[in-house]
């Protein structure tokens, strides 16, 4: 694996991450919140004010008409005595128009591990039919009996939501306010978690940083030090400070290992002396604060485990060899998950991340994705951890994750974006290997999942992405009824594959047959009646795989060009005399990035318009129109390739053997004014029938792209062709 580090690829994620989250229902703080709660050693009312202070509305503490003795025992016999007679004390609070209120929190203390009489009382007297009712507790240490269960049946129509409980003093014990100072702060990050587990807060996306988490704990998990690298730099640039980034890689010694942990703090001395002597300041960050185990390190570390995993409960292999347990809560989470200079969820999209990228370690990867849920991380954050392994890692490993989170969830990410008329997509992912191919499906208007439907790839130009002309024709064949998936190629866009931008002819080939085995398979797609279009580079490489690929029952193109030939040749034949100078450049440059130097990088067409000479060809004259201003930029086509990617490309013959696609119908469509034309007229000529070539008058190469007075006479003559043809 080569270099690779960009900044840009995190925001991208990010934004695209941010653009797939589902919103979770936003509740309003103008007075339709009740938050009512008993509470005797103040340890609930802290609760409540947490909540309050989160989620607005009005705050209200029950007070009884006859208040219960100051003497803890005398209270405890009363309280058994008025759940052994079903007594319901009267309250003091009254709480006006109830009805305005649509969601309810009720907050109280486990007494004799039952629902406080008091909380009968409230539950009793006003009618909640119709509303959410969200429970929240805190106890001694013995959990919530069978208070939530009790609040269940009180309400039977209402909407009992998930419950939220913490440990909080023990009046028998003399702990009475313990929900303060650090444990107060813990307290609030906890119900945070809670508030956005059952949709009363917005959910949010992983922001840059948090997506920066995810490579850098895969690498060191899997010891590749040269991703782990990069993604150290793309770490500190997304706002990870030093410190935060030093205690990813301590928190992984714990589920990576001694020796890949320290091989990747070696690798994080290197990136950051590079760093500063380029000039570069880093943010220290937080360094963890001291901690006080007041009940010694054992008990500290289980409340932390409790909190976390929401059990006290442990595992067999922790029964079989009980020291294993005392490590986990003495050394793991009270030593490790007590330093405070990195938050849970923090720590857990880095363990998710490692768990996930290693092999044998499913059945750790299911229990962290629960506590993921437990300290926050939405299902889409999930989903979107899985995506990122999925790109960077290998589609195996982020594929096994989305198995688990389905199982977990119920459900399958079924985030659908509407586009224009009444054309729905999807972002979907598929392998070839084991690198995650990224595509784009496109459902027609009233898409019915119980029928099958005709499909069509669309691969996109060389330095073009699914986003730009190849979704642009994707989207409007949608919209006469087919399914269409437009990806991108392996090493490129949303797809994974290192080094970045490689621009490999057999992967690219490879990739429609593996986008053809995703189609097939696809529950609502004829596997007989699927197609290709391949535009500019993508045609060549569409038709090399048609050409063997039988499952394609009909291959068209749109300003086909053939790759190889381009790049061995230039366009027209202007560089065939350097042809061999340029090889051996190659060789040169493939010997300097295995002694370590940066992969270089040349561009596919001028990145501005004072680079363009007179002597300039339409199609690269055009291509700088195109790719590098808002005509059809985007921030996944950077205009760049791996310049050792040329002896592969001179290496390729998109024609070759054309004429194996028949007896299949072949279509080229190209504007007659397109310097690249001639590609298209080879084809044809050297093509068996079935084939036609369709010109477009008065168009050149790029117009075919998105022009709109080119573009619809090709998506009609192609809508006929597939029509025709995948019937």
């Amino acid at each position: 694996m080569k270099k690779f580090s960009t900044s840009l690829w995190l925001l991208t994620v990010a934004a695209i991450l941010l653009a797939e989250c589902s919103k979770a229902q936003q509740v309003s703080s103008d007075g339709k919140i009740l938050i009512v709660y008993l509470s005797r050693t103040n340890n609930t009312k802290a609760i409540a004010e947490i909540i309050h202070k989160n989620m607005g509305g009005d705050l209200v503490a029950l007070e009884l008409q006859n208040p219960y003795p100051a003497n803890y025992q005398q209270t405890v016999q009363q309280v058994v005595r008025e759940n052994e007679s079903g007594y319901l004390p009267p309250l003091k609070t009254k709480i006006d128009s109830i009805e305005k209120y649509n969601i309810v929190f009720v907050g109280f203390p486990t007494w004799g591990m039952k629902l406080p009489p008091p909380m009968k009382t409230f539950l009793h007297q006003y009618d909640l039919s119709g509303k959410t009712i969200a429970p929240f507790n805190t106890n001694g240490g013995y959990g919530i009996g069978s208070s939530f269960d009790t609040v269940k049946e009180l309400c039977p129509n209402s909407k009992v939501v998930e419950g939220f409980s913490m440990e909080g003093g023990s009046e028998r014990d003399g702990k009475l306010l313990t929900i303060q100072g650090e444990k107060a702060t813990q307290a609030e990050s906890l119900v945070k978690a809670w508030l956005k587990r059952i949709n009363l807060l917005p959910t949010a996306a992983l922001t840059p940083r948090q997506v920066s988490i995810v490579p850098i704990a895969a690498a060191t998990a899997t010891g590749n030090q040269t991703l782990l690298r990069s993604a150290l730099n793309d770490g500190l640039e997304a706002g990870l400070s030093m410190n935060e980034t030093k205690e990813i890689l301590v928190q992984l010694y714990a589920y990576a290992g001694f020796p890949r942990s320290l091989n990747a703090i070696n690798t994080l001395q290197a990136v950051a002396n590079e760093r500063k002597q380029a000039g570069k300041k880093d943010v220290a960050g937080k360094m963890p604060s001291a901690v006080a185990y007041n009940q010694g390190r054992f008990a500290f570390g289980k409340e932390v485990q409790t909190t976390l995993t929401g059990t006290t409960a442990i595992g067999e292999p922790q029964r079989y060899v009980p020291v294993i347990d005392t490590f986990l809560k003495e050394h793991l989470f009270a030593d490790i998950f007590s330093r405070d200079n990195l938050d849970y969820q923090s720590r857990e999209i880095a363990t998710i991340s490692a768990l996930a990228s290693m092999s044998g370690t499913e059945g750790q990867l299911r229990g962290h994705l629960n506590v993921g849920r437990n300290v926050g991380l939405t299902e889409q954050q999930l989903r979107a951890i899985a995506f990122t392994i999925s790109t960077r890692v290998g589609w195996q490993e982020g594929n096994t994750m989305t198995k688990n989170i389905n199982e977990m969830y119920r459900t399958q990410d079924a985030a659908v974006a509407s586009t224009a008329n009444g054309v729905t997509v999807k972002k979907v992912t598929f392998p070839n290997e084991n690198i995650s191919v990224v595509g784009n499906l496109y459902m027609p208007q009233g898409f019915d999942k119980n029928r099958k439907y005709p499909a069509i790839l669309v691969g996109h130009p060389a330095g073009g992405v699914k986003e730009q002309t190849a979704g642009i024709y994707a989207q409007k064949l949608a919209e006469q009824g087919f399914i269409t998936l437009a990806f991108d190629a392996s090493y490129q866009g949303e797809s994974g594959g290192y080094p970045r931008f490689l621009e490999d002819p057999a992967m690219r080939v490879e990739d429609f047959r593996a986008a053809t085995d995703y189609l097939s398979t696809h529950p609502s797609i004829d596997p007989n009646r699927i197609g290709v279009l391949g535009i500019c580079a993508g045609g060549g490489f569409a038709i090399k795989a048609a050409e063997t690929e039988r499952r394609l029952k009909a291959v068209a193109t749109v300003s086909m060009v053939d790759l190889g030939q381009l790049r061995r040749e230039g366009l027209a034949g202007v560089l065939k005399p350097q042809m061999q100078q340029r090889l051996e450049e190659v060789g040169r440059q493939r010997t300097r990035e295995a002694n370590g130097e940066p992969i270089k990088y040349v561009n596919y067409v001028f990145n501005t318009r004072e680079e363009i000479p007179a002597s300039a060809t339409g199609m690269y004259k055009e291509g700088y129109d195109y790719y590098r201003t808002s005509r059809g930029q985007h921030p996944n086509s950077q205009n760049k390739y791996a310049f050792t990617s040329l002896d592969k490309l001179m290496n390729f013959t998109a024609l070759d053997h054309v004429e194996m696609i028949a007896p299949r119908p072949l279509l080229l469509i190209v504007g007659n004014q397109a310097d690249s034309k001639y590609f298209s007229d080879d084809a044809f000529n050297r093509a068996a029938q079935p084939k036609e070539l369709f010109e477009v008058s008065g168009a050149s190469h790029i117009d075919m792209y998105d022009k709109p007075e080119y573009v619809p006479q090709a998506v009609k003559k192609l809508t006929d062709f597939f029509t025709q043809h995948l019937k």
